[in-house]
């Protein structure tokens, strides 16, 4: 938190001017929609894909559980409470998919 530029003003972690309008804007998505891959080597923890993080023990907290989410900071219990968020896991690495994911998962999300 202390060495991030952006992140922590970005999720409202940290006092700032623009928060109340980083709030707002995030509220106003009509959707949501998260992408895990399974066997993920660049995103650690994998569960960050979807808003989750690892906790001061060291374990992984679902996004449910952060602090982010049960405090609202930006928005994210909002959209989730609201039926706004999507997610999906998809068996493979960091991006890796073909066609048939693009119709079946990504394109019906779109419509």
């Amino acid at each position: 938190m202390d060495n991030s530029i952006f992140l922590p003003y970005l999720n409202n972690e940290k006092e700032h001017p623009g928060a109340n309008r980083n709030k707002k804007r995030f509220q106003q998505l009509n959707a949501l929609f998260m992408i895990k891959f399974s066997r993920d080597p660049v995103i650690y923890p994998t569960e960050s894909s979807w808003f989750g993080n690892i906790n001061l023990d060291g374990h992984v907290d679902t996004m449910e559980n952060t602090r982010a989410y049960k405090e609202d900071l930006f928005g994210l219990r909002t959209l989730h409470q609201q039926g706004r968020i999507g997610r999906h896991e998809i068996d493979g690495e960091h991006l890796e998919y073909g066609t048939d994911v693009i119709r079946d998962i990504f394109v019906p999300v779109l419509k």
